[in-house]
Order: C-alpha cells, then sequence, then structure tokens
C-alpha cells in the first residue's frame, strides 16, 4: 500500500467523451451506494493511512447537479475526507465540467479539494475558449486547478505546443496533464508518446496509463482498475429448466449431490421409443495424468434429476430511434441517480456545415440531463444517449398531454 487511494464513483455521467474508458471497454462500475463508500474509508483508514485521496469515474462524480443531489454530494465528499484520517495530505476531484453552474461551483467551494482536475473533453469550443472556462470562482488560493487532456489519435506536436501556451499564459489553470488513451480492446494508444515524454515535467505532465491508486468501490477495494466491477458482472440471473425442456449447455444438478454436469444431447437407447425416458447423456471436464482437458460423458437417468438452470434470457433493449423533426422532446432516462424524465432540444439546420463526415454526426441537440442549469454544448444523437438507457421519447405535445392526464 502506497498510501494512494481512488474512490471511483458511478452517480450517471453525460457520457460525452468519445475516448471513455469505462464505456469503451465495457467496464462495469456499479451505483455508487455513498453510506458502504464511507464505511469502507472508514475501514480502510484504520488500517493503512491514507496520504492521498482522489474522486473520479465511472461517471462523472459532479453528475448530475441539482438539488438535493447537490448538497448531498457535498455532504458525502466531505465525510469521506474526514475518514480519511489525519494522514492525509491531499485531496483531489476529478470532473469534466469546466463549463459548470452554480451546483457544481458549491459542491468544489464546499469541499475543499486541494486539486480540481477538469478533462478538456471535446467540444464545439475550440482549445482557447475551452481553457478561458475553467472556472476561477471555484478556485481558492490553496487550490490547484489541472487541465488534463485524453491524448487521442487527431493530436499533433504542433496542438500540444498550441495548448501549452494558452496554459502558460492562463492566470486560472496551474499545471498542465496529457494522459494516454485506452483502446476499447484495453491497449494503449501511444498517439505523440515520444513527443509528450520529451516535455514531460518541463512544460507539461505526461501521464502514462498504471494502477496507481487503491480504488474503492462501494465495500470493495481493487489494485487493478480493469478489475472493478468483474464479479458483479459474471453473476447473471438464472431460470430453471425442466427434464423436458433441456437444450445443449443447461446445468444439471442431480439428486443428493452438489455436483452438476452440462447437458449434451439425449442418450440413445435402441431400447426404448422415447429417447427422453432413458437419460440425459452429460459431461464433465476433468484433468488427465498429464493435465490436459477431458470430456467424460455421464448419463444422468430422469430418476437422478433434480433440475438444471440456464441464463435467463436478456430483456430486450428498447429500439429508440432519432427524432429528426426539430423541436422539443422528452427523455426517460436510467443512469445511476439520473432517473426520471428530461428535457432536450434538436435545432433546425439550413445546411450540414455543423456537421462532420455524415450526416448521424450532425451536433444537433442540447440537453438539460447533466444537471446545470445552462443547456450543454451542441452534441450528436448518440453522445447524448450513450449510456443513459433511454426508455422513452416523446415530443413535447405527448410528454405534456400524458403528464396533465397523470400518466407519467
Amino acid at each position: 500500500m502506497n498510501g494512494h487511494y481512488s474512490v471511483i464513483t458511478n452517480f450517471g455521467c453525460h457520457w460525452t467523451c468519445p475516448y471513455c474508458i469505462v464505456r469503451e471497454t465495457g467496464l462495469n462500475v456499479p451505483v455508487t451506494d455513498m453510506q458502504a463508500t464511507l464505511r469502507t474509508i472508514s475501514r480502510e483508514s484504520e488500517r493503512h493511512p491514507m496520504r492521498f485521496l482522489s474522486f473520479s469515474g465511472g461517471g462523472d462524480p459532479c453528475f448530475p447537479m441539482r438539488e438535493p443531489e447537490a448538497s448531498k454530494r457535498v455532504a458525502f465528499y466531505r465525510e469521506a475526507i474526514h475518514r480519511a484520517g489525519g494522514w492525509l495530505t491531499e485531496t483531489e476531484m476529478h470532473t469534466s465540467y469546466f463549463q459548470c453552474g452554480r451546483n457544481v461551483a458549491q459542491v468544489m467551494r464546499r469541499s475543499r479539494f486541494s486539486r480540481v482536475v477538469y478533462h478538456m473533453r471535446p467540444t464545439s469550443l475550440s482549445d482557447d475558449v475551452a481553457l478561458r472556462h475553467c472556472p476561477r470562482k471555484m478556485v481558492r488560493p490553496s487550490e490547484r486547478c489541472v487541465s488534463l487532456y485524453v491524448v487521442t489519435p487527431d493530436f499533433t506536436p504542433e496542438r500540444i505546443d498550441r495548448i501549452a501556451d494558452l496554459v502558460a499564459g492562463n492566470h486560472v489553470v496551474d499545471e498542465l496533464s496529457f494522459r494516454q488513451k485506452v483502446n476499447p480492446d484495453n491497449t494503449i494508444d501511444h498517439t505523440c508518446e515520444e513527443y509528450l515524454k520529451a516535455g514531460h515535467q518541463n512544460r507539461w505532465w505526461y501521464i502514462q496509463q498504471d494502477d496507481y491508486n487503491t480504488y474503492v468501490v462501494n465495500d470493495r477495494l481493487y489494485t487493478r482498475f480493469s478489475d472493478i466491477g468483474k464479479e458483479d458482472h459474471q453473476v447473471s440471473k438464472k431460470i430453471r429448466v425442466a427434464w423436458d425442456d433441456l437444450k445443449p449447455g443447461d446445468l444439471i444438478h442431480v439428486k443428493g449431490s452438489t455436483n452438476t454436469y452440462v447437458f449434451k444431447g439425449w442418450f440413445l437407447d435402441a431400447a426404448s421409443v422415447d429417447h427422453r425416458k432413458s437419460g440425459a447423456e452429460t459431461y464433465v471436464i476433468t484433468r488427465s495424468k498429464n493435465n490436459s482437458p477431458v470430456d467424460v460423458a455421464i448419463v444422468v437417468t430422469h430418476d437422478n434429476f433434480a433440475y438444471a438452470t440456464r441464463p435467463a434470457p436478456k430483456k430486450p433493449r428498447p429500439n429508440i430511434v432519432e427524432p429528426k423533426a426539430p423541436g422539443e422532446y422528452w427523455l426517460r432516462v436510467h443512469a445511476g441517480e439520473l432517473n426520471g424524465w428530461y428535457m432536450c432540444i434538436r435545432r433546425q439546420f439550413d445546411s450540414i456545415k455543423d456537421s462532420w463526415d455524415k450526416p448521424s454526426d450532425l451536433r444537433a441537440w442540447q440537453t438539460v440531463m447533466w444537471g446545470i442549469i445552462a443547456f450543454s454544448p451542441w452534441l450528436t444523437w448518440h453522445e447524448m444517449v450513450d449510456g443513459m438507457h433511454v426508455s422513452e421519447v416523446l415530443t413535447a405535445e405527448e410528454y405534456y398531454m400524458r403528464k396533465a392526464k397523470g400518466e407519467l
């Protein structure tokens, strides 16, 4: 233990960072249980000195920022810092809300972090305008403001130099960091690596991907970020299967034993008219003398059969189609604390000058799902709804009519 800990939160997220390690790698971060997290911090601080404590994601630790969530979040972060104990010398908040509203500012001011790391995610803003949005009002004299960029394949040495020059002339940002991007297959992207290494600890900090912290996730600790949630992901719901409904791959449980057997097919007994009355041919994987796997065939009779199980079928996700007409829409969203109906707006395009490579890349949408006072920057449909578990989309007319009838 090096005394460095990171609380990995999942209160939901705006999911607009295209390089998001959680979304891109399919990491299963559990929804944050604040009380379980606080108990874990208390227990761990009694065993090992906590010298550094950060809050990261997961989702964005500052999402969503509406009352009463904002006040609850302030209380949670302050209590976590308190329970970390007297050895704690540095606290750090990671957030992508460099354009923020009043409630996010409240969390920063009242939680009293020693460092705030703003992840400069891609927006419609240029680098110079985005850096000017880093909020001066949040930063106390003793608090350090860090701008962090994840190095995506479109970065060039020229852009890196331009960002470094902008930060050098910025009176709010104290430190500039660049971090390696993790690909969907968990490999590392090495864009501009040698150039960034050459300027490390001089013009910027270059952060190579590694597990520098012990990760606190509710009631569990992890030493590898990629291991988070794996045990929960592996536990799937199962349904019971009767003898007559057996299918290859089902797990057979026999009477009077804890052993299980994988169903392979029906045992072919020439003396029996109905093969199902003869027995179920199964197999169990064992090891030979040279430790190689071997399938051993076993026949389970109906008299010895207790029941069988198979994974429960997954519920089909609703097919949510992007509305094409401009106007006001309402989305029914399920993501962490973000549960309910949230308004979004699609704008009218006179041309496709605002698009990237194809019409589906049109940044046509704004939303208030982020829980800030102002609307979000303009987003594509997939940037807005990715990871949000949107189950229904209504026009403004449909929403207000159903609300008036008490159906929502």
